[in-house]
């Protein structure tokens, strides 16, 4: 059984369509950018992470956790979208 065609999301940008290059970038980027981010958080002293982040009144240790927890919880929103097309 396949989903027919999201009104929302360009055929090239879903995961499993025939033009797939927009995806395996979007797969790409995000790839950079968490290395990006393991090698700033891996930079940080104990002290450093206890600081006050910019914005909000949040640590540096705090807002690292909400940013994983971001990606867990897409990730999740991915596995089941995936499960649902079949994939």
């Amino acid at each position: 059984m396949s989903a027919a065609p999201s009104k929302t999301v360009p055929t090239a940008a879903r995961p499993g369509a025939s033009v797939s290059r927009a995806w395996l970038r979007a797969l790409e980027k995000l790839s950079e950018n968490h290395a990006g981010l393991r090698k700033v958080a891996a930079g940080f002293s104990e002290d450093q992470l206890q600081e006050k982040a910019a914005g909000p009144d949040y640590t540096r240790y705090q807002v690292l956790h909400g940013m994983i927890q971001h990606d867990l919880y897409h990730a999740g929103q991915i596995a089941i979208l995936k499960k649902a097309l079949g994939q």
